[in-house]
C-alpha cells in the first residue's frame, strides 16, 4: 500500500484530494479539509487507524461488506425489518431504485440468518432466458451445444444459505413457471436433466421496477408476485434521506482515503453543502464513486 500523505506534505498535494469533489459538484473546496467530528461520526476512527498504522482497510471491508449505514427512520424501518425476519424462512423481496443498496441488504440478511452455507447472487437482468436457465438450475452434459460435462447451478450453490436473485422482474414468462415451483417445493431439474434436485435455500429477490404494475401489464405472473411477496423491504432513495449523506461520505472518504494512502480529514463545509445539495440519481453508488474520485484524482 502506498504510504499516506504526511499532515506536512505539500499543499498542492492535499488541495488535489478535495478539488475533485468540489469540480465534481460545482462548489468551491478548501486547501485542506476541515475536520468535522459531528459529521464523521463512527467513521473517524478507520481515518485515524489509517493514518496510525496502515490496517484500516481490514475493518473498513468488514463494514463495508456487512453493514447497511443510516440513521434515518427509513432505513432504520428496513434494519428492523431485517432483524425480524433474517432467523427465518420468510422469502425477501427488496425494492428500490438503483443503487440504494439492495445487494448489500441481502447479505445483511443473508449474515445475520445464521445458515451455514453460502450467499449466492445472480444478476437476472444480465443474462439471456437459456443462460439463465442454465445458471439458475444447472445442466447435465450434452444438454445443449457445448455442455461438456454436469454443472451444478446457483439454487445447489445455495443450498443451506441463501440465494438471491437480483432484477427479478426481468425474467421470462417460461422462467417464472420454473421460479414459481422452486419456491413452492424447492424442487428441480437440471437442464437436459430427469433427476429431481431438493435444496434448502432461503430466497431473496430484488427488483427496482414495480411489480404490481408489471402483473397489471401481464408481464408478470400474479401468482409468481404473490409468492414472493411474503416480506417485502423498500430500500429508500438517498435524496429521501438526507441526514444520513454526511454519515455515508464519511465512510466512503475513510474507505478511499486507505486505498489511496492519503490522509484525509474530512469534508470542509463547502463540500458538506455541495453534497447536501446534490438530488444523487444514482443514490448512494454515486455518493460513493464520487467521494472515491475526489480522493483518488
Amino acid at each position: 500500500m502506498n504510504r499516506p500523505l504526511s499532515p506536512s506534505c505539500p499543499r498542492p498535494q492535499r488541495r488535489r484530494v478535495c478539488a475533485g469533489l468540489a469540480g465534481l459538484l460545482g462548489c468551491a473546496a478548501w486547501p485542506a479539509w476541515a475536520a468535522d467530528d459531528a459529521l464523521a461520526r463512527q467513521d473517524r476512527r478507520f481515518v485515524d487507524k489509517a493514518t496510525a498504522d496502515g490496517m484500516a482497510e481490514v475493518e473498513l471491508g468488514k463494514l463495508a461488506q456487512t453493514q447497511v449505514l443510516g440513521d434515518h427512520p427509513t432505513i432504520r424501518r428496513a434494519l428492523d425489518l431485517v432483524d425480524r425476519v433474517a432467523a427465518t424462512p420468510a422469502t425477501v423481496l427488496i425494492t428500490g431504485e438503483s443503487g440504494t443498496g439492495k445487494s448489500l441488504l441481502a447479505r445483511q440478511i443473508h449474515q445475520a440468518s445464521g445458515r451455514p452455507g453460502r450467499f449466492v447472487e445472480v444478476a437476472c437482468g444480465s443474462l439471456s432466458e437459456s443462460l439463465l436457465e442454465s445458471e439458475l438450475f444447472g445442466h447435465v452434459a450434452g444438454a445443449f451445444t457445448g455442455a461438456a460435462g454436469d454443472r451444478p447451478g446457483k439454487f445447489l450453490q445455495a443450498d443451506g444459505g441463501t440465494i438471491f436473485l437480483d432484477e427479478v422482474a426481468t425474467a421470462s414468462p417460461a422462467l417464472q413457471v420454473k421460479l414459481l415451483r422452486v419456491l413452492q417445493e424447492m424442487q428441480f431439474e437440471p437442464v437436459g436433466g430427469a433427476e429431481t434436485r431438493t435444496v434448502d435455500a432461503r430466497v431473496i429477490l430484488a427488483t427496482n421496477e414495480s411489480l404490481e404494475s408489471l402483473v397489471a401489464e401481464g408481464r408478470f405472473r400474479a401468482d409468481l408476485y404473490w409468492r414472493i411477496n411474503v416480506v417485502t423491504i423498500e430500500m429508500p432513495a438517498l435524496r429521501s434521506r438526507p441526514d444520513d449523506i454526511p454519515l455515508l461520505a464519511a465512510h466512503f472518504l475513510a474507505r478511499a482515503a486507505v486505498k489511496a494512502g492519503r490522509t484525509v480529514e474530512g469534508f470542509s463545509p463547502a463540500a458538506i453543502d455541495a453534497l447536501l445539495r446534490h438530488t444523487w440519481p444514482g443514490n448512494v453508488r454515486e455518493l460513493e464513486h464520487a467521494v472515491e474520485r475526489a480522493v483518488f484524482l
